[in-house]
């Protein structure tokens, strides 16, 4: 099984062609932030892992310029990596290990952009989901859950990430500047929660 080691430092070296136009963060706290990212884990980090590096940057890469449907590299490498991880096929409706496997991209891109441009790290982001209260979780559980069902429709919700983004220690002006990111990362960390404890439950670990 492969490791994901440091995957994400070396996605610091991507081309700044998916950030905003807005100026990133001083160097000093840029690189700080920079120390802080972490690689996914669970089954979904295994197949970030998994699948060959040119395709993880070319997937952040879109992450960040806001495409997001899947490009054919990204589906072809998790079909061939997911037996390796999952102990099973990818399935489109396999909602689960599709869950998994989306949050681990989606959180390593807006970890990535939230550290280049606002010089926060990823332990203070998780700091924030980790201490927040049930009520500043439940809309992002709530999209999380709705994915993970295949009856539920899909419901527009108000994600407030200000309360999240506030014990991150973010000032109001940068919140406001990343909050589409923000969003991203915090869905993104309940969708990778209730994805990673509905394949253990199934009996899917990534040392399987």
């Amino acid at each position: 099984m492969r490791r994901a080691g440091t995957i994400l430092a070396a996605l610091c070296l991507v081309p700044a062609i998916g950030f905003a136009a807005t100026e990133p963060a001083a160097e000093a706290a840029r690189n700080a932030a920079f120390s802080k990212l972490k690689a996914p884990g669970g089954v979904g980090g295994c197949v970030f892992a998994a699948v060959p590096v040119e395709v993880r940057r070319e997937t952040i890469i879109r992450l960040l310029a806001a495409e997001f449907e899947t490009a054919a590299s990204l589906k072809a490498a998790v079909t061939r990596v997911t037996p390796e991880c999952a102990g099973r096929a990818y399935d489109v409706q396999d909602h689960a290990l599709i869950g998994s496997v989306m949050s681990a991209f989606r959180k390593a891109a807006s970890a990535l952009y939230l550290a280049h441009q606002l010089g926060v790290g990823q332990d203070a982001l998780d700091y924030a989901w980790q201490t927040a209260p049930a009520s500043e979780k439940t809309s992002f559980y709530a999209v999380a859950d709705e994915f993970l069902d295949p009856e539920a429709s899909i419901t527009r919700r108000a994600l407030n990430t200000a309360a999240l983004a506030e014990r991150a220690g973010l000032d109001a002006e940068s919140a406001k500047s990343a909050a589409s990111f923000l969003r991203m990362y915090f869905t993104n960390v309940a969708l990778s929660e209730r994805a990673e404890a509905a394949l253990q439950r199934q009996g899917v670990t990534p040392d399987r």
